[in-house]
Parts: C-alpha cells; sequence; structure tokens
C-alpha cells in the first residue's frame, strides 16, 4: 500500500552500506510522507561501468592538490564526456546572473513545456554549466524542459554566503522574465542539491512562492560531516571522503557553524517544501546525507521518494553515456519534473520559448 503515510518500501532486505534500508527507515515508517525504493541496477555490469568512469577520472585528477588544480583538472575531464544531439543552449550574462539556458529541438524548433533551475554541483569551488552540460543536456532533453544551468561563484575566491546569493539572483532573474514558480523545477546534485534546499528555504522565509518541486542527486545535507556512511563507505567511495569533506565545509563556511540550518538544511525546519526527489548511490560517502534527509522531510509531511542505486559512485549522472544507471537516473529524474510540472490548467502542448518573457 502507498500513501502519503505508509511509504512503500520495497526491497527491504538489500544491504546498503552494511546496513539494511529498512533498518534505516522502519522506525519512522508510520510518521513520514516518504517512498523509499532500492533502484534495481540495469544490468549486472554496473560496478564494472563505475570502474571505468573511476579510472577515465584518475587520469585527469592524479598529482592534483588545492581548489584550483582539481577545478581544472575537473573542467578538462568534463570537457571529454560527450553530450547529446538535439539540444540547444545559449549563455547568458544578464543583471548579474551568468549561466547557460539548454532546450531541446522538436522538428527543427527550440520549445519545451517546463522549466528547469539547474544548480551544479563540484565542492562550491568547481563546476559550471559548462562541465555539466552532458547531464543538463540529457534532463532538458529527456523532461521536455528549458533548463537554465546557473554560474555561481565559487571557492576559494567566494565563501558562504555568495553561491546561495547567486542561486537567488538567478531564481529572482527567471521569475522576472515571466516564468512562475509553479512551472520551475529546482534541481542540482551534490552541493548544488544543498543550494536547491536552501534557495527554497530562503524563498519560504521571505514568504514567496516556492518551486514546483526540488530534484535532489547525491545532495549534500550535512556540512558538519556526521553521517555514519563518511566512514563506513570511506573505502567504497572513490570521489569523496570524510577528510576532504570537512576541508571543504571550514573553507566554505569559515565562522559559520556547519550545523546551521542555513548551510546545512538536515537541521532545518523542513515544512512546507515542495515535493522532493533524491537519488543517491549505495557506495557514497553522501548516503546518509540523503537518507537521513529524506526521513527528516517525510516527518515534516514533505513528500518524498528516496532512490538508491546498487554499486553507484557519487555524480554518476554526469556521464550519461559513459554508465547505463546515470541515463536511467537521469530519466526517473525527467519523469518526475513531468509530473509535477503538468497540472489540470496546464496543456501538453503548451510551448514555452527558451527566450520567453
Amino acid at each position: 500500500m502507498t500513501s502519503r503515510y505508509r511509504p512503500a518500501i520495497r526491497n527491504l532486505m538489500r544491504s546498503v552500506a552494511n546496513r539494511t534500508l529498512g533498518a534505516l527507515l522502519l522506525p519512522s515508517i508510520c510518521a513520514t510522507a516518504m517512498t523509499a525504493v532500492a533502484a534495481e541496477p540495469s544490468s549486472k555490469l554496473a560496478q564494472y561501468d563505475v570502474a571505468g568512469i573511476v579510472a577515465f577520472r584518475t587520469k585527469y585528477f592524479a598529482g592534483t592538490s588545492g581548489f584550483e588544480q582539481r577545478r581544472e583538472a575537473f573542467a578538462r575531464m568534463m570537457d571529454d564526456v560527450p553530450a547529446p544531439a538535439g539540444v540547444s543552449h545559449f549563455d547568458v550574462d544578464s543583471d548579474g546572473v551568468r549561466g547557460r539556458w539548454f532546450t531541446p529541438i522538436q522538428d527543427g524548433n527550440t520549445c519545451a513545456k517546463r522549466i528547469v533551475l539547474y544548480i551544479h554541483g563540484g565542492g562550491f569551488y568547481s563546476g559550471s554549466s559548462s562541465t555539466h552540460r552532458a547531464l543538463v543536456a540529457q534532463l532538458a532533453k529527456t523532461a521536455d524542459a528549458n533548463v537554465f544551468a546557473v554560474d555561481y561563484r565559487l571557492l576559494p575566491e567566494s565563501t558562504y554566503p555568495s553561491q546561495i546569493d547567486d542561486v537567488l539572483r538567478a531564481w529572482d532573474w527567471m521569475i522576472e522574465q515571466g516564468y512562475t514558480a509553479d512551472r520551475v523545477v529546482v534541481a542540482g546534485e551534490s552541493v548544488g542539491g544543498n543550494l536547491a534546499i536552501e534557495l527554497s528555504l530562503r524563498l519560504r522565509e521571505q514568504h514567496r512562492s516556492l518551486p514546483a518541486a526540488l530534484l535532489l542527486m547525491s545532495p549534500v545535507t550535512d556540512l558538519a560531516v556526521t553521517g555514519e556512511s563518511m566512514m563506513e563507505n570511506g573505502s567504497r567511495d572513490p570521489i569523496i571522503q570524510r577528510t576532504s569533506m570537512i576541508t571543504v565545509s571550514r573553507a566554505y563556511l569559515g565562522d559559520v557553524p556547519p550545523n546551521n540550518p542555513d548551510v546545512s538544511p538536515l537541521y532545518a525546519n523542513l515544512r512546507g517544501l515542495p515535493p522532493m526527489l533524491i537519488q543517491v548511490g549505495s557506495t557514497e560517502t553522501l548516503m546518509d546525507d540523503a537518507v537521513r534527509f529524506a526521513r527528516r522531510a517525510g516527518t515534516m509531511d514533505v513528500p518524498v521518494s528516496l532512490e538508491i542505486w546498487p554499486n553507484m559512485i557519487h555524480q554518476w549522472q554526469l556521464f550519461p553515456f559513459m554508465i547505463r544507471d546515470a541515463g536511467n537516473a537521469i530519466q526517473d529524474g525527467a519523469s518526475f519534473i513531468r509530473a509535477r510540472t503538468l497540472t489540470d490548467n496546464r496543456t501538453r502542448t503548451e510551448c514555452i520559448s527558451m527566450k520567453a518573457k
């Protein structure tokens, strides 16, 4: 049975990070609005796909240190990641907002039926609308959406709250273009997921309209770095280690306490936030950031679905044509976006121009 207060939890006996999904979620099953799913891998070779990506990544990051070197390595790596055809894009630099619009091409026309604000990850120090073009373009294509990938200021040049201020400015700019909040989904991976949640919290505190939904991929929700999976998955996660997460957190926050709900949404009052789809890999050190946040959101009556993808590493969705389950996860996200942005007063044939006002 699936309802708001009795979540459907499948495959409870699947082992996740040396514990079971059931052990993590069952204590609060009657009090949550959560639907938890241990996602089925697309093939038994999923881990070998991931091993190839880890080797691919190592070519670029070997011997690097510091934020600037790792930022450059990430950009070089993502330049070599293929992006889908059939998606148009153009850059924006307007009123202090920078980023890139992506829109699917249909019958030779750039047209889509919904809007997504995408906030990239990269540890607050790397990433851009360019590095994330494969993920964002595939999301635009599968969700039939115009996606604006915002470029925000980065470490070490800029610290908190520069990043969230830039994201809020991008949201304001989009609304000023004439897009209505109930047609905009906010999506992001890693620290982009953190900023997506914090954007919604800011809008709620300002008594403003919230996004239609949040798509959160391996979101960083706890900059205090207290999740058990930080240690338990340390030997299985090739991307993020507890020590590196602490380094990023300290550089980003300065004197701001890491458990401040303004920076770590795991500790925030989440009531009234929009529906969420959260995806995380079973071998990620950030798995507990996703699971604990999903549970907290559910106990505060936020409709939330959690997908735990076996064997997937952090940011696997960046490689939709290199990891099969990256494309599958993006498809799940696209289905969620479609479901949350089509309501009774919107037709399936209505088109939003990328440059619409």
